[in-house]
C-alpha cells in the first residue's frame, strides 16, 4: 500500500475502513484516534463521508473540519491495518503534522506494524521526526528498525547508506546530521 504526500480521498479512507468493519476493529480504531485528539469519541464512514463524533455534543462532523493532521493520522492507521502481512510506503510521514505529536504517531506506527506484521517504509526530511522515531523505538525496546540515508554523490549517483538502530541512536546522541 502507498500513502503519498497528498490528502487521501474519501474513497481511499472508505476502502481502508472497510477492512476495519470486516475485522470488527471499530472500537480499537476509536481508541487510537482519541490518542490524537481526546475530544473525539468515534470515527465512522457515513454515506461515503469520513466523520468524527465529538464527546462533548455527540454530533458527527466531517473529517475535513478537523484539519490535515487528523486526516493523515487516520489514513495512516487505516493503511496499517489494511496492509496486514504486507508493506506500507508513506511519503513525507511528517507532512501536515505538528512536531508535538511525532512521538504518538511513531508509537502507533511501530505498535500496529508489529501487531499486523506490516513492514513500513517512511520518508521524511525532518530531523525532529527522525529523532522522535529513534526515541519511540528505544522506549518500545524495538531495535528491529533500519534507517536509510540517501545521499547524492559528486558524480551525480545516489548512495543509500543503510544504518541499524544502534548507529542511528549513536548519530543522534552525538548530534550528527541524520537527514
Amino acid at each position: 500500500a502507498f500513502i503519498f504526500n497528498e490528502k487521501q480521498t474519501n474513497q481511499q479512507i472508505e476502502d481502508g475502513y472497510a477492512y476495519i468493519i470486516e475485522k470488527k476493529l471499530e472500537t480499537e480504531i476509536d481508541k487510537i484516534i482519541s490518542l490524537f485528539d481526546e475530544s473525539i469519541e468515534s470515527f465512522r464512514i457515513i454515506k461515503s463521508e469520513p466523520k468524527c463524533r465529538l464527546k462533548e455534543n455527540d454530533i458527527f462532523y466531517n473529517l475535513n473540519e478537523f484539519g490535515e493532521g487528523l486526516h493523515k493520522y487516520i489514513s495512516y492507521i487505516l493503511a496499517l491495518y489494511s496492509a496486514k502481512d504486507g508493506i506500507l510506503f508513506i511519503d513525507e510521514v511528517d507532512s501536515g503534522l505538528h512536531y508535538s505529536i511525532f512521538n504518538e504517531l511513531w508509537e502507533i506506527i511501530l505498535k500496529i506494524s508489529k501487531e499486523q506484521n506490516v513492514q513500513v517504509f517512511a520518508t521524511t526530511h525532518s530531523k525532529e521526526c527522525i529523532e522522535s522515531y529513534a526515541r519511540v523505538a528505544k522506549n518500545l525496546k524495538d531495535e528491529d528498525v533500519t534507517y536509510i540515508k540517501m545521499s547524492k554523490l559528486k558524480d551525480g549517483s545516489i548512495y543509500a547508506g543503510v544504518r541499524g538502530y544502534d548507529i542511528l541512536e549513536n548519530s543522534i546522541s552525538q548530534d550528527h546530521e541524520v537527514r
